[in-house]
Order: structure tokens, then sequence, then C-alpha cells
């Protein structure tokens, strides 16, 4: 039902039905997946104005999907959505120049771009900023700074902050970042065991307690 809907409110020029039936093809919801047919829907609701819609033919064009691969055009529209103020659009930048993928790789403009997205309230912004200060990659490190903003993915919902965590007892970070995660998590009311750096059952408990919880 919801499939007809969308197709009568989409194929009666409305944008945003556009991209939710680009959605369905993409993810195969309620229709056999088609990524050909999900990159027309998409590309019509971006050629009627809209970044969600801006951003998804990007994305399709940097993994080649339903279109070639094309990292220009790929760049191209996700320049677009970003200049309508469409934040995931900024951290996919920031992505493409970290990676290389049709541009110099270039920590710094990456980082650059991260701060745009996570300073927008972008979740995967305030990640992938936080690798870089933690790491020092692309900015100066800061530990601090890295888990202030991990802490902002974690409770804005990320899913790729909550796995991350799950992991953290054995990934290659700074006892000073584990610190001022469990010292976030302690002012916010979530934690009450002692702030050492060590990930135990309490302070895992409590990051999945925080999960979301901005939302």
């Amino acid at each position: 039902y919801a499939f007809e809907m969308y197709s009568l409110a989409a194929n009666a020029g409305d944008s945003y039905s556009m991209n939710r039936l680009a959605l369905m093809y993409d993810r195969g919801e309620h229709v056999e997946q088609d990524f050909y047919e999900a990159f027309d829907w998409y590309m019509k609701a971006a050629e009627a104005g809209l970044p969600a819609a801006m951003s998804n033919v990007a994305s399709m064009y940097r993994h080649g999907e339903g279109v070639n691969q094309d990292y220009d055009e790929a760049m191209t529209w996700f320049r677009k959505a970003a200049y309508e103020g469409y934040s995931y659009a900024l951290y996919a930048i920031g992505e493409l120049y970290l990676g290389g993928y049709g541009v110099a790789e270039d920590s710094t403009e990456a980082a650059a771009w991260y701060q745009r997205a996570s300073d927008a309230g972008e979740p995967n912004g305030h990640w992938s900023l936080a690798l870089r200060y933690l790491y020092g990659d692309g900015v100066a490190m800061d530990t601090r700074k890295a888990g202030d903003l991990a802490y902002l993915a974690l409770v804005n919902g990320l899913d790729l902050a909550l796995e991350e965590f799950k992991e953290i007892s054995t990934a290659d970070t700074s006892p000073n970042f584990r610190r001022r995660i469990q010292e976030l998590l302690k002012q916010d009311g979530f934690y009450r065991g002692s702030v050492d750096g060590s990930f135990g059952p309490q302070t895992m408990r409590a990051v999945e307690a925080a999960f979301g919880s901005a939302l």
C-alpha cells in the first residue's frame, strides 16, 4: 500500500515521494530491489530541488549503483546538497577527501568538512572528526576533544559509535580519550563508577544507556 501511495504522489510530481519511492527501490522495500529505478527516481527528486535526493544521487555515483561509478559526479551532487544545507553531504565530501576518491587525498581538507558537518549537527561528522582528533590526522591531536565528539555521536544515536565503543577494549585508543567518555557519562548520570579509562561492564552499560539519549 505504501508503495502505491508514494508511486501516485511521485508520478504527480511530489519530490519527497520521488525520493521515498527511490529509497524503496534502493532497499527492496515493498518492491524488488532495483538500483537503476532507484537512481532514476533519486535524480528526478534531485532535479526537483530536494537536497536529500541530491545526496542520494551522489551516493549512487560514488558506489556505482544504478549508474557508472563517477567520483566527479558524486562530488558535484554532494556539493549541491551541501550548498542546500544538507548535513550528511558535508560529511560525505570529507569522506571523498579522506579516501582520495576523485580528488587528491587530503586529511586536512577532510577534517575541515567533517568539522562543518559536526557544526551542522551531523552524527557521522561528530564521529569522523573525533577519529581525526584521536589520532592527530589532519588536525592536531586532542584526545579530550575527540572524546567530546565521540560522545556526541553516541548520544545522537550513531550505530557506528555504539559498535566501536563495544570494541574499545581491544582498540588502540588513548586512556585520556576513554576517561573523557567516562567523565561525560558520569556528568549525564549514566555512570557512577571511577573515571579510570577502563571500559568494564559498568561503563559499557552506561554507554548503552546513553546511546540515542539526545534524540
